[in-house]
């Protein structure tokens, strides 16, 4: 278990180390390899995507019962100037080949600010995981022309994908973090 959150730390790093079109100048690329040291633990990252800017957390978990370990990646975006992006949650698998592959869990079309740390559990009891993440930050009051963005949103697995329910929908002053 230890083990496998140091590798979910080394993926968080290299993930939201990563690059997409500027301003966010990353030197990592898709596939992109190196062992990291630390103190004695040597480390293989690998760089699983790109075009992951900004803040991200990572979370890792089965999220179907016969499936692989995903890592649960929910991202900001770059915030450039006065405005405050959109951000995105996704699941990134394994194939057996080594090849990484994400599905959208939501995107930035979806108008979801700030999204953060996300919880995993089957909430309704029935038999798939779920997935609860926290929306918001300061920047949402700080920063002109913002408005509120604090949401709690609860992402409902179902047989035909991910089906969203507002338990606080996106516009309260607070920020919601786990």
């Amino acid at each position: 278990m230890i083990r496998l959150r140091l590798i979910a730390l080394i993926g968080l790093i290299t993930l939201a180390q990563m690059g997409c079109a500027q301003p966010c100048a990353s030197t990592h690329e898709h596939g992109a390899e190196k062992v990291v040291e630390l103190g004695d633990l040597r480390l293989q990252r690998r760089a699983v995507t790109e075009g992951v800017c900004g803040p991200a957390f990572v979370h890792t978990t089965q999220l179907s019962a016969d499936g692989p370990t995903e890592l649960v990646l929910s991202n900001f975006h770059k915030q450039v100037g006065f405005s405050v992006p959109n951000g995105s949650l996704r699941a990134f698998s394994q194939a057996s080949d080594g090849a990484w592959s994400h599905r959208a869990i939501f995107e930035p079309e979806d108008a979801i600010k700030w999204p953060n740390a996300t919880r995993i559990a089957d909430l309704n009891a029935d038999g798939r995981k779920d997935i609860v993440v926290g929306t918001g930050f300061l920047t949402c009051q700080l920063v002109p022309w913002t408005a509120p963005c604090g949401g709690l949103i609860w992402f409902e697995q179902t047989a035909s994908g991910w089906q969203r329910h507002d338990v606080i929908a996106p516009g309260l002053d607070h920020f919601v973090h786990e």
